[in-house]
């Protein structure tokens, strides 16, 4: 009987941290949504200016230079507006998926296609093994987002000589995508705080926002991630994705 008591008590417990927690990550999502809203409807007006700009001046000259050069600037400013609007991905009520049932196999060679001069420039080899397999629910943009992340810090991680690893296949519980690097590592506690809003590790200009990005979206699908990382030994992101799209709420 007294161990079933400190069994009930402990159980108790164990919810009552459970449920702290999630009260103090909601906060914390609330936050950061309400910052992020506030900052694109900031940044919209005078990127829309600077792109129109840009766009007249593009169209009234006829020097091929200039159009090449008012063209890398229209390109960066339309990047600019992306990046902020994906921080709404933290906003309440901003967490539609526009689902497609597509192998993932497609969406990730499509992006690595985009990567290929990076690579060569960094002289970073590509391991891709990509299983056709069958489609699944997936939102394209996000995942592109997610693959820029993740793909991202990789190539930051390593020296050139590198390798990165990307794999597609086939699992009894779903789909796996797993992203690998030979760079430098983080050991158990970092790797266990890299999706956490505003955390940042081993980056002089980071905001703490690109991984906690990939958890939003990697959650919105329903899917597992798991961090597997040793200091100078590299790290593997992996992500889980079911058959089926288990919905998520917004926070």
């Amino acid at each position: 009987e007294v161990l079933a008591g400190l069994a009930r008590l402990a159980a108790v417990a164990i919810e009552n941290a459970r449920l702290v927690e999630e009260r103090l990550q909601n906060e914390r999502w609330s936050t950061i949504g309400r910052m992020a809203a506030s900052i694109v409807h900031d940044i919209r007006s005078p990127m829309a200016a600077l792109r129109g700009t840009a766009e007249l001046l593009r169209n009234k000259t006829a020097e091929a230079e200039s159009k090449e050069k008012l063209n890398l600037i229209i390109g960066e400013v339309d990047r600019l507006t992306q990046l902020t609007s994906e921080m709404l991905e933290f906003t309440p009520g901003a967490q539609k998926l526009h689902l497609e049932t597509i192998p993932l196999s497609e969406v990730v060679g499509e992006f690595l296609k985009t990567v290929e001069p990076r690579l060569e420039k960094e002289n970073i080899s590509l391991d891709c093994r990509l299983e056709p397999g069958k489609g699944i629910p997936l939102d394209r943009r996000k995942m592109a987002r997610v693959l820029h992340n993740v793909v991202g810090n990789a190539l930051e991680a390593m020296e050139p000589g590198g390798k990165l690893t990307v794999e597609v296949a086939s699992r009894d519980q779903g789909v796996l995508l797993a992203i690998s690097d030979t760079g430098c590592g983080m050991d158990e506690d970092i790797a266990a705080r890299v999706c956490e809003p505003f955390f940042s590790h081993g980056k002089d200009r980071g905001v703490g926002l690109g991984m906690a990005i990939v958890g939003r979206i990697i959650e919105q699908h329903g899917a597992a991630l798991s961090i597997h990382s040793n200091p100078g030994e590299g790290t593997r992101v992996e992500f889980l994705f079911p058959p089926l799209l288990r919905l998520v709420s917004a926070r």
